[in-house]
């Protein structure tokens, strides 16, 4: 069966004679890939086994059909599992000994002849084909020719600008709606205050040190939480009234600083005071 249309395949050429008189040589030559399959996503095919082909009565390797050569799949197409892979190549020739050698075809190549590669020295270990390093890129081609223009578009339709607005909060008068629906400025207090949309976040600013202000910390719904008064020198926690500094007063041999202890915490809302008479 002919390899499909469009898969690249090499001509492997080769043509033996006889040392005892220059006749043609007989026999056989065996081409075997390493890999078990070889898989061809794009062909839809996956290649297995070996083949193995004779030579004519001129001691030319020939194909089933009787033509000279053989085509073989090249080692490197692009997309095959395995990626790399080389033939395993066994000369068998009536009255010599069998030999067999390595083989790695290029899908840059369109023939190849044995004869170019065979390993014929007895001395030497068999050859193992390996890659060699990559060459060097190439010079860039000549720039190709520029396109077609491609085809006009069409009409754009702009939209009219009118006169300038009728009033402060309009700008323009257009049939734009973004140009005339009421702009008015929203105040910057309400926005950037606690529980505005743009709060001011003091760490952004790089604040280091804060005179004279007053911080609350507020809970759900705006209740005040805690106070701390920079201004007046106050503080409440808890909701209690921001007062001053505590002074803490009478003797704890009567219990009346214990008892002025506690009214001070009570003061600053630090304790609640549910006690008892």
């Amino acid at each position: 069966m002919p390899f499909p249309p469009g898969l690249p395949t090499v001509l492997v050429t080769y043509q033996a004679a006889s040392p005892a008189g220059g006749g043609p040589a007989a026999g056989t030559v065996r081409f075997a890939p390493i890999a078990p399959v070889i898989n061809l996503p794009d062909s839809g095919i996956a290649f297995t086994g070996s083949g193995t082909y004779r030579f004519d009565t001129e001691g030319r390797l020939v194909d089933a059909d009787g033509n000279v050569g053989v085509r073989l799949l090249p080692c490197d197409i692009p997309g095959a599992n395995p990626a790399e892979w080389v033939w395993l190549v066994t000369v068998n020739i009536v009255g010599a000994g069998p030999r067999s050698f390595y083989l790695r075809l290029s899908v840059h190549q369109t023939e190849v002849d044995l004869a170019d590669v065979d390993q014929v020295d007895p001395t030497r270990a068999h050859y193992v084909v390996v890659p060699g390093p990559r060459g060097e890129q190439g010079l860039m081609g000549e720039r190709g020719l520029k396109g077609d223009p491609g085809k006009d578009g069409s009409d754009a339709t702009a939209t009219p600008l009118g006169a300038a607005g009728a009033g402060p909060t309009i700008a323009l008068c257009s049939d734009d709606p973004t140009t005339t629906d009421a702009r008015t400025p929203l105040p910057h207090a309400a926005t950037h205050g606690p529980g505005g949309s743009d709060p001011i976040d003091l760490s952004g600013l790089g604040a280091t040190r804060i005179i004279n202000a007053t911080f609350q910390v507020e809970g759900e719904e705006g209740t005040v939480r805690h106070v701390l008064d920079g201004a007046a020198n106050k503080i409440g926690f808890y909701g209690a009234t921001p007062v001053v500094q505590q002074t803490v007063t009478g003797s704890w041999s009567d219990g009346t600083a214990l008892a002025s202890f506690f009214n001070a915490l009570v003061a600053l809302g630090l304790v609640a005071d549910d006690t008892t008479a």
